[in-house]
């Protein structure tokens, strides 16, 4: 039985990804709090990069080294760090699975590092404990295979784990 993608699926695949690439932040229009807008397009950009890393899983199932997924990761930990600078507290919940997804791909020590401490920061909530050890064992499962990053879901079934965003 043949299980490559359908032409349905291609054409699909790529109107999303036309859409994430046609994507542009918008402003408040009137503001003259030049800030809120840098601010307010570096929240809808983590979100379009979250987008990205994504639609580069489930879709075009690309591997965390990919150049394509590289480049989302790397980006979204800048803006997140660039973010957690101009806001009074910690990003927090509201991006809980922007710090999981880019987890799911971090393939370095120094990115694991970071969304560690994101991802720790989230909230003391038993869920958002349980997700950060999940992507623990994500990376140590994935460092012993010796064959770059696992499948988060692929993981997740055959483990018989639970993630969860409040």
């Amino acid at each position: 039985m043949d299980r490559s993608p359908s032409p349905e699926y291609h054409f699909q695949a790529k109107a999303i990804a036309a859409k994430l690439s046609a994507f542009a932040p918008s402003l408040r229009l009137g503001s003259s709090d030049s800030m809120s807008n840098i601010l307010r397009i570096t929240l809808q950009e983590i979100w379009r990069h979250t987008a990205w890393i994504h639609f580069h899983q489930s879709i075009s199932h690309l591997p965390a080294h990919h150049d394509a997924v590289a480049s989302s990761r790397t980006q979204l930990l800048d803006l997140l760090l660039e973010a957690e600078r101009h806001l009074p507290r910690k990003l927090g919940q509201p991006f809980a699975l922007c710090f999981f997804l880019a987890a799911t791909v971090s393939i370095s020590a120094g990115d694991r590092r970071r969304f560690r401490d994101f991802m720790a920061d989230v909230g003391p909530h038993e869920a958002y404990r349980g997700n950060l050890a999940f992507i623990e064992r994500l990376w140590w499962e994935s460092d012993v295979a010796g064959n770059g990053m696992l499948d988060w879901r692929e993981a997740r079934e055959s483990w018989g784990d639970h993630v969860a965003f409040m």
